[in-house]
């Protein structure tokens, strides 16, 4: 026993000397695992704009030195199977996953927080969130970004409404019902609508962001308005689309003007054919890129969630309102090429922060 205590004490100091040097190295910034999964959550792959949302993803785990990350795509409609993949992928990858979400609902996004926490899994939620979910009480939900849905329909719709001398009938074709894109899209028809008294609205339907349900109500509008109707103002570029399908089906295109939503490569050519007036441009490249790149930044320490500007948890994207005039630069830059971006510079996504009530 004697000779056992002595060799201990003559050890202690080396340690000791272990104990402060794991002590240091616990408190540098944290490192990446050999390999990180981004795991991309999303309704399916079919939509463009979903499938461009994977895309940034893809485009900046591309910007990392080759190996050290890999996209998992995770594709469901339905927020019950959605919160099923995020489960998984948690349980299958641990620490070394961080995910890009894109909630189908809300009402969901309060258990995602509380799951990823536990798990400590860094994430950015995207688009759909509760009213009173804020990154700021969390560590790993690192941010929200969105666009400003309300502005953007605001904007887009002054322009048709001018397009068309600010006066006339025009209609509305709305997305899925409780739906926050939709709902904020209407608003900003709606306060532009204020503006012009001299536009009248002969319809509003929903055709739950699908091309075919478009192109029926559409055609209905048609047989009921004939070319009464000057424009239509659609929730997204697949509804716009289904209403151009329409109207060249009656030899009516480009009589009736019409705008879309999200920046589809179908929308960037029917502007250029003049099937459609106007889409405004979000830019999924660039949200799945730059929200996988903020992730990614929290998990290997390059910034901290604790410590950071917490006014840029909360953000909306950069956005554009694509038109004749500049249609060809955009197919230019993002369908006949691979767009880039510098992920370096992470404030580069940011167009105007969200205001934060935890923050005041």
């Amino acid at each position: 026993m004697k000779k056992v205590r002595i060799g201990f004490l003559k050890l202690l100091p080396l340690f000791i000397a272990v104990a402060i040097a794991a002590g240091v190295t616990s408190c540098k910034k944290k490192s990446a695992p050999d390999k990180i999964y981004i795991g991309v959550s999303i309704a399916s792959l079919e939509n463009e704009y979903w499938a461009s949302l994977a895309r940034g993803a893809e485009l900046f785990a591309q910007s990392l030195p080759e190996n050290t990350a890999e996209v998992v795509i995770m594709t469901a409609a339905e927020p019950d199977k959605q919160m099923a993949n995020i489960e998984s992928f948690i349980t299958k990858y641990g620490e070394a996953g961080i995910m890009f979400i894109d909630p189908m609902s809300g009402a969901i996004t309060p258990a995602i927080a509380a799951l990823c926490e536990d798990a400590k899994v860094y994430y950015v939620n995207y688009a759909n969130k509760d009213d009173n979910l804020f990154p700021t009480d969390f560590q790993y939900f690192v941010a929200y970004e969105t666009q400003d849905d309300e502005n953007s329909g605001y904007l887009a719709a002054k322009d048709l409404f001018n397009s068309i001398g600010g006066k006339g009938k025009v209609a509305e074709l709305r997305g899925v019902l409780g739906n926050d894109a939709a709902r904020k899209r209407n608003a900003g028809f709606e306060k532009a609508l204020k503006e012009f008294p001299e536009i009248e609205v002969l319809d509003a339907q929903v055709a739950n962001y699908v091309s075919s349900e478009a192109f029926t109500i559409t055609q209905q509008w048609i047989t009921r308005f004939g070319d009464s109707l000057a424009a239509i103002y659609c929730h997204n570029d697949d509804m716009a689309i289904g209403a151009a399908e329409a109207l060249t089906q009656k030899d009516m295109n480009g009589k009736i003007k019409i705008s879309g939503f999200d920046g589809t490569a179908a929308a960037f050519n029917a502007i250029k054919e003049g099937r459609m007036y106007s889409t405004i441009f979000n830019n999924g490249f660039l949200v799945g890129g730059y929200g996988a790149a903020l992730a990614y930044s929290a998990r290997t320490g390059k910034i901290d969630t604790k410590t950071m500007d917490q006014t840029k948890r909360m953000f909306y994207s950069r956005v554009s309102l694509v038109k004749s005039e500049n249609v060809d630069d955009i197919i230019n830059n993002y369908v006949k090429a691979t767009p880039s971006f510098n992920f370096d510079d992470i404030d580069y996504a940011i167009a105007g922060i969200i205001p934060n009530p935890k923050l005041k």
